[in-house]
């Protein structure tokens, strides 16, 4: 729907880590230690240390296997902001890519901690 928030608003997420993850039936819920939340709604890929990736798609019933547990309690230590992705660098080398689409409905939302709400 929309592309991300600024690289400004993103650093936000720098040394924080995952400490939830929520799988729903059409999303993933990303929760961090800081208290902010990614919900997204289109596509997540999680790629390994080793290059393993493991694409998950939102609203598929059958998809790959999820390891995303691999990346709770691992720092960020870069954030990669585009217009239709956002990338987290992990402290181990892992990488999570959260993805936007252009169209009439939403990609997913990011609430930060002071209650601000964004729809990608």
């Amino acid at each position: 729907m929309h592309p991300f928030p600024p690289a400004s608003t993103m650093n936000a997420f720098h040394e924080d880590a995952v400490s939830q993850v929520w799988l729903d039936p059409y999303g993933v819920r990303f929760i961090f230690e800081s208290g902010k939340q990614i919900y997204a709604e289109s596509s997540v890929l999680h790629i390994e240390p080793n290059g393993t990736e493991w694409p998950f798609e939102c609203a598929a019933q059958a998809g790959a296997p999820v390891v995303f547990h691999r990346l709770l309690y691992k720092r960020i230590v870069i954030v990669g902001r585009e217009e239709l992705s956002l990338t987290f660098r992990m402290e181990d080398g892992s990488t999570l890519v959260i993805v936007s689409e252009l169209g009439p409905y939403e990609s997913g939302h990011i609430i930060m901690c002071k209650g601000d709400f964004t729809v990608f």
